[in-house]
Parts: structure tokens; C-alpha cells; sequence
């Protein structure tokens, strides 16, 4: 039983692996695709808690996160770094 975890778990890296060495633009597509075609192979009991515990640690993530940097409302500058050209630039609100 332990071992079929395992290899959900391998075959979940390998193919997240794949996907991201395709890419945002036809990695979309494709994870689309590998998981359509990769649902047989997991059962929808373990789909469902692994989605369960995926989704609420981003949410419980989200809520306790410190706040960012620049809060609407506060004077700071806005400072844009663009790898593109040299320095940074700064915006006031």
C-alpha cells in the first residue's frame, strides 16, 4: 500500500517536472493534457485529500502571510526593478 504512495509521489515530480521544462506558455497546455490523460491512475479518494490539503495550506497560507511591503494608502515610493536596463525605476503615488 505504502509503496503505490510512493510512486504517485515520484510519478506527481515527474511530471511537474516536465511541466515546467515546457514552460508557462505551452506548459498550460500540456499539464492539461497529462492530467486528463494521468487521472486513471489516481484514485479520486487520494486526488481529493491530496486537493484538500494542497488547497488549504495555500489558504491558511494567504491569511497568515505578513502584509506587503507597499499598503495602499502609505506615501512610500513605488520601486520597479526591470532586468532590461540599469538601475530601478521609482514612482510616487
Amino acid at each position: 500500500m505504502i509503496e503505490h504512495y510512493i510512486l504517485l509521489v515520484v510519478f506527481g515530480l515527474f511530471i511537474g517536472l516536465l511541466d515546467t521544462l515546457m514552460g508557462a506558455g505551452g506548459g498550460s497546455i500540456a499539464g492539461a493534457i497529462t492530467g486528463a490523460l494521468t487521472t486513471q491512475f489516481v484514485p479520486r479518494q487520494t486526488f481529493d485529500l491530496l486537493f484538500l490539503i494542497i488547497l488549504s495550506a495555500a489558504s491558511i497560507y494567504i491569511f497568515i502571510k505578513p502584509p506587503a511591503e507597499n499598503q495602499v494608502g502609505d506615501n512610500s515610493p513605488i520601486r520597479i526593478s526591470n532586468p532590461y536596463c540599469h538601475g530601478d525605476i521609482s514612482l510616487q503615488k
